[in-house]
């Protein structure tokens, strides 16, 4: 018989199940039926709840029906006397026992919710289709005849519909609150360890809220609602991207990820002008961007060789004074394509930027972090550039990047 996890995995491929990494289970066990539930005594009026064991106590959610699957009656002793007369109990043999996995099924008027942990995992789902496999998967294991009809009645009364835009807004801010919130015991690790774990710990989440936003913008909502989450999502993904960079520098990319390969420069930096430029618009910064029609293909990694550059770019805007101002050429230059960042400082000199050990760089009056120029260097060293950069006398700075040519000559 399959695990719920196996039965979920398929899911997790097609991105409708996000399943996180945790070092405490039980406490984030907790803190997510709370939310969870609270959301369903907000936003729907009746439902049904199917859970192995107590999720809590008291149960909650007086109009919804509960199901509480064990293998033990000593599970439920803290609510035997306390269960409402709708409650049912369905008692598993011990080859039926559904540790170590721990499941919630919600099914309600407004929403369907799926979440399940693992020894070290939590998956968790507002999307019909893994909500259904889960329901027959959890049916099977009934083994009384009136408690299969019943069952099947009350489920067939509460399909899981697609959420509401509210929910899925709502349980997104939850889902943050909840990440950002939760206490990790940390061993004793290595600065780059705990780095990688920041980064995963800040990347889920994130990751989350931009898929639940993305449902709904593919919905008709009206066009404020629409361009402020557009905003969001574009956010999520700088903010992703960045964790994704650092995930890089510290090693947590697995081996052959970034391997060097043919890329094409031209198309790349084309895509990447126009966000440079709104940027640097948005900050009053002139900036111009000089290129050739054409340019040759560079050996590199087009993925991250973007986040690189994004990474670059947005340090340099994001710390000049006003009337500043900044000059992208490229060109090639015998085996390699250069690109040259010509930047002119204002009347001041550039914000400070504080370095947190030898990875990174905050900005304190942005909160905003990125790549010391050292590892920015190391990763570009990883798929074959090179990165040189200068100051001179006459407030200018000059940061030039070699790539190298494909079947040069």
């Amino acid at each position: 018989m399959h695990t719920l996890a196996e039965v979920l995995a398929p899911f997790e491929g097609e991105g409708l199940v996000t399943k996180v990494a945790t070092m405490v289970p039980e406490e984030s066990w907790e803190r997510v039926s709370s939310a969870v539930l609270g959301l369903a005594m907000r936003f729907a009026h009746s439902g049904i709840v199917m859970s192995q064991g107590l999720p809590m106590t008291p149960l909650p959610l007086e109009s919804f029906t509960w199901w509480l699957f064990a293998a033990n009656p000593a599970v439920l002793l803290p609510l035997q006397q306390q269960l409402p007369q709708t409650a049912q109990v369905v008692w598993l043999g011990q080859e039926e026992s559904l540790a170590p996995e721990r499941f919630l099924i919600l099914l309600s008027d407004r929403f369907a919710w799926l979440q399940m942990t693992t020894v070290d995992t939590l998956c968790f789902t507002l999307h019909p289709q893994p909500v259904l496999a889960a329901q027959q998967w959890l049916n099977r294991r009934v083994a009384t005849e009136s408690q299969v009809r019943l069952l099947s009645q009350h489920q067939q009364a509460f399909p899981p519909p697609p959420p509401p835009y509210e929910v899925m807004a709502t349980l997104a801010g939850l889902w943050l609150d909840i990440s950002i919130g939760q206490e990790v015991l940390v061993p004793d690790l290595s600065e780059a360890d705990i780095l990688r774990a920041m980064t995963h710990e800040v990347r889920t989440p994130l990751a989350t809220i931009r898929t639940l936003i993305r449902s709904i913008l593919r919905r008709l909502i009206d066009s404020e609602l629409r361009q402020r989450l557009e905003q969001v999502d574009r956010e999520c993904s700088q903010q992703i991207d960045r964790c994704n960079l650092i995930f890089a520098a510290v090693g947590g990319s697995p081996a052959g990820a970034i391997a060097p390969e043919p890329t094409a420069i031209h198309e790349l930096l084309h895509s990447m002008a126009i966000p440079w430029q709104a940027e640097a618009a948005q900050r009053h910064l002139p900036f111009a961007f000089e290129m050739p029609v054409s340019l040759p293909l560079v050996f590199s990694n087009a993925a991250l060789l973007r986040q690189i550059l994004n990474n670059l770019m947005e340090r340099i805007l994001r710390g000049l004074p006003d009337q500043s101002q900044v000059i992208l050429k490229v060109h090639p230059a015998g085996p390699y394509v250069k690109l040259q960042f010509h930047i002119r400082l204002g009347h001041s000199s550039s914000l400070p930027l504080q370095a947190i050990r030898s990875w990174l760089m905050l900005q304190p009056d942005t909160g905003t972090l990125s790549l010391s120029l050292p590892t920015t260097k190391s990763l570009l060293r990883s798929i074959g550039g090179h990165l040189t950069a200068r100051s001179y006398a006459d407030a200018q700075e000059l940061i030039t990047i070699f790539l190298p040519q494909v079947n040069y000559g």
